[in-house]
């Protein structure tokens, strides 16, 4: 089959494409369908009204168009065994193998480049993996490393309490809460009681 030519743009192509039909006898419904660049794969449903049978097909549309080009396409189905392989394996699931001595070896090439394209895309996905935990353990590193700063200033400004207890420079209440606020209320309880153990000795 030649190709058939007549859509402004690869949407409105892919549309009318996936549209189903309906007449008298049978009806056709698109339930998956997926483009892996121009190419369009399909998964039709067509039941047979007069007997209720049901049969599933991969359908490719190899798309083209655009560059002040209108869009077209020309269809193939897996019995015609493509020579493309992109193929979504999940489709392979979703329908029998179709008929003919095309179908099988096609299904073993689909599966053949996805075994491969994993192995190719492997190495990269390890990498990405390596590098969101170095990303991770630096922040963590970060985080950490902010933390024990600011427990040592807090460890200063308690010990800076303490002499300022020591040297009776804590004169009213609102002065001691102000501390509380900052420090909490075990913080600053706690260096009064060590302050205070000496002289109640």
């Amino acid at each position: 089959m030649g190709w058939l030519i007549g859509w402004n743009d690869r949407k409105s192509l892919i549309s009318h494409l996936t549209r189903g039909e309906e007449n008298e006898t049978v009806k056709q419904t698109v339930i998956a369908h997926q483009a892996a660049g121009n190419n369009l794969w399909t998964v039709f449903e067509q039941t047979t009204k007069a007997t209720g049978e049901v049969k599933r097909f991969i359908i490719l549309f190899m798309m083209t168009g655009g560059r002040n080009r209108d869009w077209g396409y020309k269809d193939i189905s897996e019995s015609m065994g493509p020579c493309e392989v992109s193929c979504p394996l999940k489709y392979l699931d979703m329908v029998p193998v179709g008929e003919g001595n095309y179908s099988a070896p096609w299904r073993e090439r689909v599966r053949a480049y996805w075994v491969a394209r994993s192995a190719r895309s492997a190495p990269k996905r390890a990498a990405t993996v390596a590098r969101r935990k170095a990303e991770k353990a630096r922040m963590a590193a970060g985080q950490a490393e902010e933390h024990a700063r600011w427990e040592r200033e807090r460890a200063g400004h308690l010990a800076r309490y303490a002499t300022l207890l020591r040297e009776g420079k804590i004169l009213d209440a609102a002065c001691r809460a102000d501390w509380i606020r900052h420090y909490g209320q075990e913080n600053i309880e706690r260096i009064e009681r060590e302050v205070a153990a000496p002289a109640t000795a």
